[in-house]
């Protein structure tokens, strides 16, 4: 099966950053690896790619998550329930993504 990847098709991406690391005691989204954190690594991923947007969903330990993500094209959603899992967060994301760029939501 062909994969349809046409310049014309809407694609959007979402990174999950709202757990809460806690059997780490950090949070895991800051862990620095060559000079950059998880999330920022993640998200210059995601930015060499020419899908847009890209959503970061953030929760747990917001405050201290969200200034590494300043200056970076990135939508920001925060979910409040992240404790009730991944799926909550990707739904959070999704809805948001959908919101931000109905152009993404095709069958």
């Amino acid at each position: 099966m062909k994969k349809d990847n046409a310049p014309n098709q809407a694609i959007g991406m979402i990174i999950l950053a709202a757990g809460a690391s806690t059997r780490m005691g950090q949070p895991k989204q800051l862990l620095q690896i060559e000079g950059e954190s998880l999330l920022q690594r993640a998200v210059r991923i995601a930015l060499s790619t020419p899908y847009r947007p890209v959503v970061v969903v953030l929760g747990a330990n917001r405050e201290q998550i969200e200034p590494s993500l300043q200056g970076l094209e990135v939508l920001r959603v925060d979910n409040p329930d992240w404790a009730t899992g991944m799926g909550g967060s990707i739904a959070t994301g999704l809805a948001y993504l959908l919101q931000q760029a109905p152009e993404c939501n095709r069958s």
